[in-house]
């Protein structure tokens, strides 16, 4: 019996997700199944090789894109592929600082703030600190991260 996620795969898509001998690199345009490999692969990896969803790490650029990682991961293995990590770049960031990042001198409750955020604390600095009055928020706010430690 074929595996839903198997169907709808060509040669190379079905080679990128049954390769289990050391890492697998696809590179591909946009709208050429890169989703469909990717997903495919996961459940792959945990139906017929074994592997064990919490040691299998998905990563993507968009929150839409992983979003729709996950729900076709379900599709095809429901609850089974619970503990998998499909995640964005930046949250696969978020976790490893929230996890290690005391090594590097982040504490443990930081947080990443958005640019909403971000334009109002420099608002708030800029009106408060007469050096830079001179200067407007968008000047500088364009290169800068913004990373904001709550107190314990």
């Amino acid at each position: 019996m074929t595996k839903s996620y198997l169907t709808d795969l060509n040669p190379e898509q079905l080679d990128a997700v049954t390769s289990i001998k050391g890492y697998v690199r696809v590179v591909a345009g946009a709208g050429s199944g890169k989703t469909k490999a990717l997903t495919s692969r996961v459940a792959y990896l945990i139906d017929e090789v074994g592997i064990v969803p919490e040691n299998i790490l998905c990563v993507t650029f968009t929150n839409k894109a992983a979003k729709e990682m996950q729900q076709r991961v379900n599709k095809y293995l429901g609850e089974r592929a619970s503990g998998a990590l499909i995640m964005t770049f930046g949250a696969l960031e978020a976790r490893i600082i929230c996890e290690d990042g005391r090594v590097i001198g982040f504490p443990k409750n930081y947080q990443i703030i958005d640019e909403e955020d971000g334009k109002k604390m420099l608002n708030d600095i800029f009106s408060d600190w007469f050096l830079f009055r001179r200067f407007k928020y968008t000047d500088v706010a364009g290169f800068m991260s913004i990373f904001v430690a709550k107190k314990p």
